[in-house]
């Protein structure tokens, strides 16, 4: 392969468990070969977080059902992430004259409202910003708009 591809970029269809989600963060495709006369796959990947042998049948198993696989083989090498000077844990104050320090935006454009406290929302509240960390969130169409929900502390 000329680049390494994001694991989920790969595989969208993949559906598995927020926890192996969580442990799969950062995973990368190095190379793949597809059989298609057995339809088998064989993959080699570089994770960050060293997968037990259930993650990695919890991920065969998923790839078996969603794209059709008889066999799926894999390499795995862990590569902990480069230590990196430690980032802040909350967003410094911004002095005189210069602009706050803004984290890598994932999805969507820069958030510029304040957050608000999360006892102020109301369901008639078209918008809302909070700030917290998340630790579940699913979002899903059930035949009307995009209903979503999240959890955070």
């Amino acid at each position: 392969m000329s680049r390494n591809i994001p694991f989920f970029e790969m595989f969208t269809e993949l559906q598995s468990s927020p926890q192996l989600r969580l442990r799969l963060a950062g995973t990368e495709l190095t190379a793949a070969a597809i059989d298609q006369t057995e339809m088998s796959i064989r993959l080699e990947l570089t994770v960050k977080i060293p997968l037990c042998e259930g993650d990695i049948q919890a991920v065969k198993d998923a790839l078996q059902a969603v794209y059709g696989f008889s066999r799926v083989e894999t390499v795995i090498t862990c590569q902990a992430p480069e230590a990196k000077n430690p980032a802040p844990r909350s967003a410094p104050k911004a002095e005189k004259g210069r602009k706050p320090a803004v984290g890598k935006v994932l999805m969507g454009n820069l958030i510029k409202t304040k957050p608000g406290p999360i006892k102020n929302l109301d369901l008639k509240m078209t918008n809302a910003t909070v700030a917290g960390k998340v630790f579940f969130s699913r979002a899903g169409r059930h035949g009307g708009p995009v209903c979503g929900g999240s959890a955070l502390t």
